[in-house]
Order: C-alpha cells, then sequence, then structure tokens
C-alpha cells in the first residue's frame, strides 16, 4: 500500500491536514494536503501501482485543484519514468515509495501550477480546515 507512507511523507514535509480520497467531479483525489505554515501550499498525490500514464492524466487534471501535482509509485516503476517528457512538460512530480521499508522520495520535483483555480483550492482549505 502507497498511501500511508506516502500520508505520512507529507506530515513529514509540514503537510498539517493530509486526507484520503477526496471528490473532485467523478474522480478522487487519492492524497491531498494543505500545509498551513507555508502559505496554504496544497498538494495532491495519485497512487500508482503500475499503469502509470492514466495516472499522468488524472495529476494534470488536479493541477486545476492543488498547487503541487503528483504521481506516487513503487520505486523501480517510479525510477524508469524520471527521464521521461511528459511529467516534466506537464509540470508533475513523481514520488517513489520504497514498498519494503516504505521510505518515500521526491525522484522528479512538481512544479508549482499555472491552472489552479481559486475556487477549486479555496473550497478545499475552508472543508480540511474544520
Amino acid at each position: 500500500d502507497l498511501s500511508l507512507p506516502v500520508r505520512k511523507f507529507l506530515n513529514r514535509e509540514g503537510y498539517d491536514r493530509v486526507i484520503r480520497e477526496l471528490p473532485f467531479f467523478d474522480r478522487s483525489i487519492d492524497v491531498y494536503g494543505v500545509a498551513w505554515a507555508d502559505g496554504d501550499k496544497t498538494i495532491a498525490v495519485e497512487l500508482k501501482l503500475r499503469k502509470w500514464q492514466k495516472d499522468l492524466h488524472q495529476a494534470a487534471l488536479y493541477q486545476l485543484c492543488s498547487d503541487y501535482s503528483y504521481v506516487a509509485m513503487p520505486k523501480k516503476i517510479a525510477q524508469t519514468l524520471i527521464e521521461r517528457d511528459d511529467f516534466r512538460a506537464a509540470g508533475i512530480g513523481i514520488l517513489a515509495v520504497d514498498t519494503t521499508s516504505k521510505a518515500v522520495e521526491v525522484v522528479l520535483p512538481a512544479v508549482l501550477s499555472t491552472q489552479a483555480k481559486g475556487h477549486y483550492i479555496g473550497a478545499y482549505k475552508e472543508m480540511l480546515r474544520r
């Protein structure tokens, strides 16, 4: 399971509020977090064990409702994708999860979203503040 290691990683990275399965239109963001102390920075993470192509598209969609968007995968798969231009071109980051030790590392940092819409992010921040 990638969810718990990723949530713990985000907590260590300063995301105070991290939740699972946040609805966004007809999808669910696997992990969503807000770092209140860091300018209310938001992050969306799509978790995938194998077929990453679909998740790249989902992570790109989640740039509408988060400052940063990532795809998290097992380390062996993530390392093969570091040089792919599609992640870089989309500004989507890659998190590698060691499925044995549960360690998480950023292998490709996400770029601050230029697609983020304040009404989506604001609504999620308000909901998570409760």
